[in-house]
């Protein structure tokens, strides 16, 4: 009762049933979108007081995506460099155990 049907097994589901996968791919999407149609829209518009922010706007919006996988890329790069303690801090803490 508690296994699950062969069509849902882990190696089946993969990594595109991750549904925080999806998420952050359509926001980094629409963020990509919205600072592309505000950079087109500087240059198609002629220059106002309300148009001043648009280039602005647009490359915070294209660079979001940008700078989240460059601290993506940063991070694993500083993990792997990183040394690995095999004891964990439970274990650590735990008291010594006496055989009598």
């Amino acid at each position: 009762m508690g296994a699950d049907p062969p069509s849902q097994t882990t190696a089946s589901r993969g990594r595109a049933a991750d549904v925080c996968i999806w998420f952050v791919s359509i926001l980094f999407f629409l963020l990509l979108l919205a600072g592309g149609a505000m950079l087109v829209l500087y240059m198609v518009l002629p220059e106002t007081s309300t148009t001043m922010w648009f280039p602005a706007a647009g490359m915070i919006l294209v660079g979001i995506p940008w700078a989240f996988w460059i601290m993506t890329c940063f991070y694993r790069f500083m993990s792997w460099r990183a040394p690995h303690d095999d004891a964990s801090p439970a274990a650590a803490s735990a008291p010594p155990t006496t055989n009598k």
